[in-house]
């Protein structure tokens, strides 16, 4: 049995932090690029293999293609034996092993086999018969149960062209997930059930119960306005030491969805338009508490490129290409988002579009409400109306909800903080709302003292 393997989702010797406890802040669907950027992994990380102790074993959502990891070499007489680790299983399938960037199946003289990572496989019979003692079935136990890991085994001899020293990569099909949705665990690459699976998993995750899965499952394979390309797919391999809420934070952003602790569980919140005829209007506070701030979009760049995979059937390494969203007439500061986990031009081009304009609405507003505030959850979209202050029916999501314990005059009356973003909405039958259609990134923090609810929205 394997040595239990590090994930990516935290550095040697450190554990995985506990999840935060239920009011912690709405997280994901809108991280910034500066941190998406930091998480993705370059084209030639991806295709080149690295064999060195104490490398992370990878987590494979989706069709990909990476590199194998060495971990046994041996002979059989004249014949080179070697064995490469690609990733957690269980996978769906190996669609192709590349050697040096030929695909295996057509060079003479080697033999392939591979495993998908399941809890059952059993020891190659190759590498104990190449190296005295060999008894890994490359599997492991974190004191969950068995779990296997994906591998490949070669044996070339000295007739095969591979064309120097065999560097192995593999395309494969790679987690399995369940889908509430049918009750079954496949292989998919629907981009929020890849979020429930981290959310879940005991091994790498949280270990934690995803909630409301469905529903953002069925926002990611919505489709887009060409009427055949799926919303949100997702092809990624996890392999960069990280928190794993960093992971979520990336992966939520795939899935344009939010998330939040709910007592036990995690809870998803599709990042999509919302009616505004069933969200609260807000139009009472305590006076003078009403604030609202304007941010200059002069320094916003006027053109957002995203980074996207463009997948091969041949045996050469996957390249990225990028699209661009610009305003027209704008000056052409531009911000790059490399987002390797998009396959799809279509679905590219959407999000660079969403991230362009979630640029040219920066407004910031704060208030002092009365204790009905409490009865809001993150995910939760309201309205501000105020005529008077030029805000037209604002929608705005709720993203954090915090006790803060006594206020500031000392009195028994515990603290609130809401945190809000500015959402899309479709236009109500009787619409009110001023700035319909556009798309707005906004944060809020409030705090209550002895007279009611501070909150400060931002759109």
């Amino acid at each position: 049995m394997a040595i239990v393997p590090l994930f990516p989702n935290y550095p040697a010797g450190v554990q995985s932090p506990a999840a935060p406890a239920a009011g912690a802040p709405l997280r994901g669907s809108r991280l910034p690029a500066s941190e998406i950027n930091r998480l993705a992994p370059t084209t030639r990380e991806r295709t080149i293999p690295i064999a060195a102790d104490g490398e992370a074993i990878p987590i494979a959502y989706g069709r990909v293609n990476l590199p194998g990891k060495l971990f046994a070499q041996g002979m059989i007489g004249a014949d080179l034996v070697l064995g490469y680790a690609i990733c957690v299983g269980e996978i769906d399938a190996f669609e192709m092993v590349q050697i040096n960037d030929v695909d295996a199946s057509t060079i003479t003289g080697v033999t392939v086999t591979t495993y998908l990572g399941t809890p059952a496989q059993t020891v190659n019979s190759t590498l104990s018969s190449a190296i005295a003692a060999f008894n890994d079935s490359m599997r492991f136990d974190t004191g969950h149960g068995l779990r296997g890991i994906a591998y490949v085994v070669l044996r070339i001899t000295t007739a095969a062209a591979v064309g120097g020293w065999p560097k192995l990569r593999a395309t494969i099909r790679g987690r399995k997930l369940y889908d509430p949705r049918t009750a079954t665990t496949a292989y998919s690459d629907n981009a929020a059930l890849c979020v429930a699976d981290l959310i879940s998993d005991v091994d790498y995750g949280l270990g934690m119960t995803a909630d409301n899965v469905i529903a953002a499952a069925n926002w990611c394979d919505s489709l887009l306005t060409d009427g055949t390309t799926k919303r949100a797919r997702l092809a990624l391999v996890l392999d960069v030491p990280a928190p794993i809420e960093s992971w979520l934070d990336l992966l939520s952003t795939y899935a344009e969805c939010f998330y939040t602790y709910t007592g036990g569980t995690v809870k998803l919140i599709p990042d999509q338009a919302v009616d505004l005829e069933t969200a609260p209007v807000i139009t009472n506070w305590i006076a003078e508490t009403l604030r609202i701030r304007h941010e200059d979009t002069a320094d916003s760049p006027g053109a957002v490129e995203i980074i996207y995979t463009v997948p091969r059937a041949d045996a050469l390494p996957w390249a990225t290409t990028p699209v661009k969203r610009s305003f027209a007439g704008s000056a052409q500061s531009s911000t790059t988002v490399r987002m390797p986990g998009v396959y799809q031009l279509a679905e590219a081009d959407n999000k660079a579009l969403a991230r362009l304009n979630r640029t040219r609405s920066r407004v910031s507003v704060s208030f002092v409400a009365v204790d009905i505030g409490l009865s809001y959850q993150q995910g939760d979209v309201i309205r501000l109306y105020s005529p008077a202050r030029g805000i037209a029916d604002l929608p705005m999501r709720v993203l954090s909800i915090d006790m803060q314990g006594l206020g500031a005059t000392g009195s028994a009356a515990s603290g609130t903080t809401i945190t809000t973003t500015r959402t899309r909405h479709r236009r109500p039958s009787a619409p009110r709302c001023q700035q319909a259609g556009s798309f707005c990134a906004a944060v809020a923090n409030s705090r209550r003292d002895s007279r009611g609810i501070r909150r400060r929205t931002k759109n």
